[in-house]
């Protein structure tokens, strides 16, 4: 069965320009040659015809469905045919023009227009010599049959290259669809995430937004057609500062800044969002860049759970610390009394202690609470502080205990004096020889070193269990309490080195922890050198 063109406007008008054009130029330039060299042939019917033919066929390829273009070769190769077999000497090189229309027919049309072609070929060239009656002689067979077979070779191999384009451009035709439904996949994917992404290219431009980055956007004050235009309503944690331009998370992250889940906070004030935001920009695997991700979330739920939870543990201890600090006082008198006894009771004397314990451990679990609740905003009562006496009572402190627990504890301790808050730093060697105490096996060992160069250095190693990788990344977060404290009935409210951290950053210094399951633990604390 014949195989039709589907073409639309635009289609035929490429057809027209590859196929009928050249046709259309080589056939004037065949009739400026006939007027210069045989003139008397322009007035001969059949070259008149033919000329005309590849005029009108012209002129109406314009308009012709795709179903119907078949015609338009036909009708050439005819044409050229008539006019050729005016004169066969003269116009003998008119056959040449033919190869066009039958590489069109091989091309387009499949096997039928193979067949049509050579037909047509066979046609240009016998026609001459049905007019005139005659057969070719002996030497002119071989010029008779040389179109002909041409004209075969050529369709066939234009069929050929058809089908491969064919074959191929189905090919492309179906992996670019199944692109196009991936991408259009995951843009639907994109566009309902509950997070805001923005993708910008290398030159900052934007790629892809999803709905939620617009709506943070535009709340954030910025221009959504010209999303590098500054923020007017971006804000600071404390809901009260405006960040600058240059300091906004959109130049930051198009001026190279990688930005990892910083909190800000968007909108005018009473309808203000906390955002976390991160950037992070993004390669091919050869390295060149591709452009800067944007990913923004909405966390103003979990700010306002966290500020409440803070008010509450802060309103709790406050209150919860006035009537034990009482409770402590009374108890203390009593036991003066019991020791002014002649014979004091021994079984209530026991009791006494034992409520005397229980109550000074409520109190410093309402102190870490109390800390707890205000150690974004501590306030320092700085003092010059003799750390190596200080860390050496801490240690003196848990010696009994350690003994008691087979744990051997060392402490290596240089002089240092620094200014800093006694009593906040108390808390941090406290905390710190305290779990390196409690998380050893008997046999273990704990080693405390202070010393000090650029920096004071505070080290206190364990040899005990260790922690694994997602529990050493979450050690320094509030109420966070490992697996084997938990499994092992650990007494604590997992917030004491949330609070060193917290204390050790109020004075300009660093904690880092190196550990690894069952190779212990080494915890390192760097303070500035503010000594003399």
């Amino acid at each position: 069965m014949p195989r039709l063109l589907t073409l639309d406007a635009a289609g035929r008008r490429r057809w027209f320009l590859i196929w009928q054009v050249p046709v259309l130029v080589l056939v004037v330039l065949l009739t400026t040659a006939i007027a210069l060299t045989a003139p008397e042939l322009l007035s001969a019917p059949a070259v008149v015809g033919g000329l005309l033919a590849v005029l009108a066929v012209s002129v109406l390829a314009l308009w012709l469905p795709g179903s119907l273009l078949a015609v338009v070769p036909l009708v050439d190769i005819a044409a050229i045919a008539t006019i050729r077999s005016e004169s066969l000497g003269v116009l003998i090189s008119s056959s040449a023009i033919a190869l066009i229309p039958i590489i069109c027919l091989g091309f387009h049309f499949g096997r039928w227009g193979v067949v049509a072609g050579t037909a047509g070929a066979a046609l240009i060239t016998a026609l001459p010599y049905l007019r005139d009656a005659s057969i070719p002689h002996d030497t002119q067979w071989i010029g008779a049959l040389a179109l002909p077979t041409v004209s075969v070779v050529l369709a066939l191999m234009a069929q050929l290259g058809s089908t491969i384009l064919a074959d191929r451009s189905a090919r492309l035709g179906l992996a670019l669809r199944a692109a196009q439904e991936r991408l259009d996949i995951t843009r639907s994917i994109i566009e309902v995430l509950p997070v805001g992404l923005d993708y910008r290219g290398p030159l900052g431009e934007r790629r892809l937004v999803n709905r939620r980055a617009l709506e943070l956007t535009e709340l954030a004050g910025m221009d959504p057609d010209d999303p590098t235009r500054p923020g007017t309503s971006v804000w600071r944690k404390d809901r009260i500062s405006r960040v600058p331009p240059e300091e906004q998370f959109v130049h930051r992250a198009l001026s190279g800044d990688e930005i990892e889940a910083e909190l800000i906070w968007v909108g005018e004030p009473g309808n203000q969002v906390a955002v976390a935001v991160s950037a992070h920009h993004v390669a091919t695997a050869a390295g060149d860049p591709l452009g800067t991700v944007i990913v923004s979330s909405d966390v103003t739920e979990l700010v306002e759970s966290v500020r409440v939870r803070d008010q509450f543990l802060s309103t709790l201890s406050h209150e919860l610390r006035t009537p034990l600090v009482s409770v402590v006082g009374y108890l203390d008198i009593i036991a003066e009394e019991l020791d002014e006894l002649p014979e004091p009771d021994a079984e209530l004397t026991a009791m006494l202690d034992t409520a005397r314990r229980g109550a000074r451990t409520l109190t410093d679990r309402i102190s870490h609470l109390l800390v707890a609740g205000s150690q974004d905003r501590l306030t320092l009562d700085l003092d010059r502080v003799d750390l190596r006496e200080l860390v050496g009572a801490v240690a003196d402190r848990y010696r009994a205990k350690a003994e008691k627990a087979g744990v051997g504890l060392s402490c290596d301790l240089r002089p240092v004096t620094t200014t800093a808050d006694p009593h906040l730093l108390d808390l941090v060697v406290d905390n710190l020889v305290s779990n390196a105490v409690k998380h050893t096996a008997p046999g273990g060992s704990v080693t405390v070193t202070l010393r000090t160069e650029a920096a004071i250095e505070l080290v206190v190693a364990d040899t005990g269990s260790g922690l694994d990788r997602h529990e050493s990344d979450r050690v320094f977060d509030r109420f966070y309490r490992t697996e084997s404290a938990r499994r092992d009935a650990v007494q604590g409210l997992g917030l004491g080195l949330s609070i060193t951290k917290a204390v050790v950053e109020a004075h300009g210094g660093e904690i880092g922890m190196t550990t690894s399951p069952g190779q212990g633990t080494t915890v390192t604390v760097e303070l500035p050198n503010l000594g003399g």
